[in-house]
């Protein structure tokens, strides 16, 4: 998935974006597999692949209803670097540290707080069409940023941070 900091066409942007959703989605459903002894872990991983899945099929729709002309436009030099740093993250195979639970919410913490929200923000806020409101994206990634801190609330003792994943973790 590399792809160096560059200015980009907003097409190029989106496509680079659904890439980046479409990956994260796959690590939430991996961390599923690995931790599917616990239900609790189970419900919120499949809830944030499940999300992945729908932000990356809003980004698909925003891409489908732009115009030709719009989509040809560069992006800001921001966006380019912003999508860089995200697949960085994703291409350093961030599941090889990943042995307990709590080691598996701090990458997904990580995951979204490295700019793929806001990446996505800026994509649907420059090019959504009018059918599509940027309210409601916003208010799906709010949702979508809530289920992690909801569920650091319900595994916030000692707990936690014994649940083991049933792959174990490949330290280089």
């Amino acid at each position: 998935m590399s792809r160096s900091a560059q200015r980009l066409t907003l097409h190029e942007a989106l496509e680079q974006a659904i890439l980046v959703e479409e990956a994260i989605g796959g690590l939430y459903r991996e961390l599923q597999r690995r931790f599917s002894h616990h239900p609790g872990a189970v419900a919120l991983w499949k809830a944030m692949a499940a999300d992945e899945d729908g932000h990356a099929q809003m980004l698909r729709q925003v891409q489908e209803r732009s115009s030709p002309e719009l989509l040809g436009q560069l992006a800001t030099g921001e966006t380019g670097a912003k999508i860089a740093s995200v697949i960085k993250l994703i291409d350093t195979d961030p599941l090889t540290s990943v042995s307990t639970l709590e080691d598996a919410y701090d990458l997904a913490h990580r995951l979204e707080s490295s700019e793929v929200n806001s990446v996505l923000q800026f994509l649907v806020t420059e090019a959504v069409p009018g059918d599509l409101e940027p309210d409601f994206i916003r208010g799906h990634i709010t949702v979508h940023q809530k289920r992690l801190a909801d569920f650091r609330q319900v595994l916030d003792s000692p707990e936690w941070t014994r649940v083991k994943s049933q792959v174990p973790a490949r330290r280089p």
